[in-house]
């Protein structure tokens, strides 16, 4: 692998590790707007919430699958 592969492999990297840090943050919304929706019993909102909630996980994963491939591309 020449320099500018490694630098190309390098951003891509760097642009899973942001997408996966935005997603755990939108993970953590979700998570406080179900607990807050559990309380007050709104459930067609609740099931929406924990459908975005499992599918945000699945992004989260998948990215983290993509960046250790990337990260054994690099070494």
């Amino acid at each position: 692998m020449n320099l500018y592969e490694y630098q190309k492999m390098k951003e891509v990297n760097e642009l899973i590790e942001n997408n996966i840090e935005e997603l755990n943050i939108i993970r953590n919304r979700i998570k406080r707007s179900l607990n807050d929706l559990k309380r007050s019993q709104f459930s067609k909102k609740t099931e929406q919430l924990e459908r975005l909630l499992h599918d945000n996980d699945i992004k989260i994963m998948t990215l983290i699958l993509l960046q250790e491939k990337v990260k054994k591309i690099m070494h």
